[in-house]
């Protein structure tokens, strides 16, 4: 009678094999974490009022946030090359790209009122 042979990972290649697992899934992730920039910024009308409520989206992309009451709105961008597109009801449409970042990643934009 022929002996079956059957295929059993013994206990110290199962935990090889996790540990290998495990280590991929880090790695994959702290790529995908190391890819995003995080922006900052205020978001100002050109009399330097903050604007309230300006939509900040990373063009291309369906990555959005509002500014808050002050005119604050910090937002992850997926690299440095991203452009952010600013608009809010009453102001002309603003994009802005890496060259107005500075070396914080902070930027500021001033809107132009459509009325003006």
């Amino acid at each position: 009678m022929e002996k079956k042979r059957t295929s059993q990972v013994g206990p110290a290649k199962s935990r090889y094999l996790h540990f290998a697992l495990l280590f991929i899934i880090f790695q994959i992730t702290a790529f995908t974490l190391q890819a995003q920039v995080k922006v900052s910024g205020l978001v100002q009308d050109e009399k330097n009022t903050p604007v309230n409520g300006a939509t900040v989206t990373v063009k291309g992309t369906n990555l959005s946030v509002l500014s808050e009451a002050n005119g604050m709105y910090s937002i992850s961008v997926p690299d440095k090359k991203s452009v952010l597109v600013f608009t809010s009801v009453g102001f002309l449409a603003r994009e802005e790209s890496k060259s107005s970042l500075n070396h914080d990643y902070k930027l500021r934009t001033v809107f132009m009122n459509v009325c003006t």
